[in-house]
């Protein structure tokens, strides 16, 4: 299971870093042939993937650096643990069989599910709900409490991450300002807790300011 993640992670890599550096150069260079870059939506565009495909390099990379570390040997057998097949009873009776796995693996309709995922409303105090609210939801209380649902019910950082780009772009809020730098770590950690420390680190985003 771990080489298997690592061999994702890196054949990734591998396809983002040829569009960073054959691709998207190519795009750029066409479009500063257009003339005033001021006004030029394709070289905006190209710029901002840019900085969108060296954020996921850079993400896979540490994550990679992360699950290589890791010994799986040392794994405790006695409990219920990364890797063991769990059997769930229903109030109906039914028996449902599942595998807990990383989350990169997680995928609850073929029965593997992550044993890191917690509450996303655990980690939103009043503060940065009222922040968050403000600055990505546009004050829309349904809309965010809604997203914080489906976010909860996901499986995996992967399609977390297509959804919260999917609320960027509903409330046309720039992806890389600080209130959706932070909201996006604050997903990723549900995910990755033992990494979120870190991750906010590399980010150095300043404390949010009341307003």
């Amino acid at each position: 299971m771990k080489d298997r993640i690592l061999k994702r992670f890196n054949d990734e890599i591998a396809v983002l870093e040829r569009e960073l550096k054959i691709d998207l150069p190519k795009e750029i260079q066409r479009a500063r042939e257009h003339g005033d870059l001021r006004e030029n939506a394709e070289f905006k565009a190209a710029k901002e993937r840019q900085e969108i495909v060296n954020a996921r390099i850079g993400m896979l990379r540490k994550r990679a650096r992360e699950i290589a570390m890791m010994n799986l040997e040392r794994i405790p057998h006695g409990r219920a643990g990364f890797g063991s097949t769990v059997e769930l009873r229903a109030s109906t009776g039914e028996t449902v069989v599942y595998t807990l796995v990383m989350p990169e693996e997680a995928n609850a309709e073929k029965g593997l599910i992550s044993t890191d995922a917690i509450d996303l409303r655990a980690l939103i105090d009043a503060r940065k709900r009222k922040r968050f609210l403000k600055k990505v939801f546009k004050k829309d209380e349904a809309h965010f409490d809604a997203s914080i649902d489906t976010l909860n019910a996901m499986t995996s950082w992967k399609e977390a991450s297509v959804f919260i780009d999917e609320i960027f772009i509903m409330n046309d809020v720039d992806p890389f300002s600080k209130d959706a730098i932070r909201f996006t770590d604050l997903v990723y950690s549900r995910f990755f807790p033992a990494s979120s420390e870190s991750r906010e680190e590399e980010v150095s985003v300043p404390p949010p300011e009341d307003e």
